[in-house]
């Protein structure tokens, strides 16, 4: 991995993220990572790739914060390894096996999580990711093809030296054989997705955020009830 990095963005509106979840029975978290899967489905298409399962998995950070230490400073990080379903083509259900393997990761205890990371993050942003890397480094590298954080931001309106600020940019360093990371954070009504990647191995970063968005919509479409 060289020293130079790339930098892309993707946006939705949470209002439209929330339609979906309602729809779908998903959390946010879990429309986000699909997101994530289908853009990588895309980017190896345009490769001349064939996605195929178990080829590519992410790294989801959570907080094993207890309920009642939710005012202790430190970092309670685990994480789970999940498989993207890149081999799936059709979003719905890309969506829903999303939903089932984070939902089965924690039940068999591999993430005893009882409050997501994003309310730590809050606090914490620069050690979780410290510890996410830390944590990362227990799995086989082979096994991770990127890392996806999903940080909640202000809902409020705010502003710099008297001029609004219109958006927040998220950003988490790639490190290892990470080669590309996703950070997802929320500002006011918008989901704001930052990809960083290794310059020299990911030329066509720019099909990352474009293929996020698209999926997105296509999923907003079909909570709707109409055809994409």
């Amino acid at each position: 991995m060289g020293q130079q990095r790339r930098y892309a963005v993707a946006r939705a509106e949470l209002p439209e993220v929330d339609e979906i979840c309602s729809a779908q029975g998903v959390t946010v978290n879990d429309v986000a990572v699909a997101a994530i899967a289908a853009a990588y489905r895309r980017l190896l298409l345009l490769r001349g790739e064939t996605p195929v399962p178990g080829e590519l998995r992410v790294v989801i950070p959570v907080s094993t914060r207890a309920v009642g230490a939710k005012q202790v400073l430190d970092n309670r990080i685990s994480a789970t390894v999940t498989e993207l379903p890149i081999h799936v083509n059709d979003p719905v259900e890309r969506l829903g096996l999303v939903h089932r393997r984070v939902r089965e990761h924690r039940a068999r205890g591999e993430v005893e999580a009882e409050q997501s990371l994003l309310t730590l993050a809050r606090r914490l942003p620069a050690g979780v990711v410290a510890s996410v890397f830390r944590v990362a480094t227990r799995f086989p590298q082979h096994a991770i093809g990127t890392l996806a954080t999903n940080v909640p931001g202000p809902r409020n309106r705010l502003s710099l030296g008297g001029h609004e600020i219109l958006e927040l940019w998220p950003c988490i360093p790639t490190a290892m054989r990470l080669r590309t990371t996703v950070a997802i954070l929320s500002y006011r009504d918008r989901l704001t997705f930052g990809i960083t990647a290794d310059y020299d191995s990911t030329p066509d970063i720019d099909t990352i955020p474009s293929a996020i968005e698209t999926e997105i919509s296509v999923l907003l479409a079909h909570a709707r009830g109409r055809r994409p």
